[in-house]
């Protein structure tokens, strides 16, 4: 977004569908500090946030009852709807997999998170990238089928290594923990991405920016979904459309 200039009002108000508390704080934090660079007021910019019962999602993840997960998150879009959003942030690649459910009964646009992560991969011409994120997130191939419009190609770790970091998002991470071990799992992984050849990982589950990665001793360079999924929000909140 441009440098704050006296006359910049925000036009919408974004509606966060969120998931684990420290995740959201982030989304929170993330998304009005973004904005309060351009407004013409830095403390003006206004949000609604819902945070639906998470364990339904985590529970769904673990015994495949996706109608569960869906309905839950559907419902936060329209309370989100009915105190004042004009759009749907859902603060989760796992619970992004409900988007077009979500869109269709809140009556309200979703910014998708794989969408914003594709349109940053684009601009810096990524090509082939490795995805860090849950199971059910790489089992829907959301990323995999909106990359493949971009010529993108999205691709998941190894089966041993999928499943070590869907024990870390659920056992750790969703509970707002980080220890060393997860975070040397997550730099275990992107350096397995660099023997593939890939050009870049993508952090594909919001709750993995907890381990705060620092992009300049990880192998290969970082996407994190959360953060910018938060600052598409907030240039979308501003400008009023989606930056190309």
């Amino acid at each position: 977004m441009q440098d704050r200039n006296d006359k910049v009002e925000q036009k919408l108000v974004p509606g966060i569908v969120g998931m684990a508390a420290k995740t959201n704080a982030i989304y929170y934090v993330e998304m009005h500090q973004a904005a309060g660079r351009v407004l013409s007021s830095p403390i003006s910019f206004r949000s609604v946030m819902v945070t639906p019962d998470f364990s339904i999602l985590i529970q769904a993840a673990k015994s495949g009852d996706t109608a569960a997960a869906s309905e839950s998150i559907v419902q936060g879009a329209k309370d989100a709807a009915a105190a004042g959003a004009d759009f749907i942030v859902i603060g989760s690649n796992t619970g992004s997999t409900f988007a077009d459910a979500v869109a269709a009964q809140s009556g309200l646009p979703v910014l998708g998170i794989a969408e914003t992560v594709i349109a940053t991969a684009r601009e810096k011409n990524f090509r082939r990238i490795g995805l860090v994120s849950t199971r059910q997130t790489a089992r829907s191939r959301m990323y995999q089928a909106l990359g493949a419009a971009s010529s993108i190609e999205f691709f998941p770790p190894s089966p041993a290594l999928a499943d070590a970091v869907d024990s870390l998002i659920f056992q750790e991470l969703a509970q707002g923990k980080t220890s060393a071990a997860g975070h040397q799992l997550v730099l275990d992984v992107i350096e397995w991405f660099r023997s593939q050849e890939a050009d870049a990982v993508v952090l594909a589950c919001t709750d993995l920016t907890l381990l705060t990665m620092d992009p300049a001793s990880t192998a290969l360079p970082l996407l994190d979904s959360t953060l910018l999924h938060a600052r598409a929000a907030a240039a979308l909140a501003v400008q009023g459309r989606q930056q190309s």
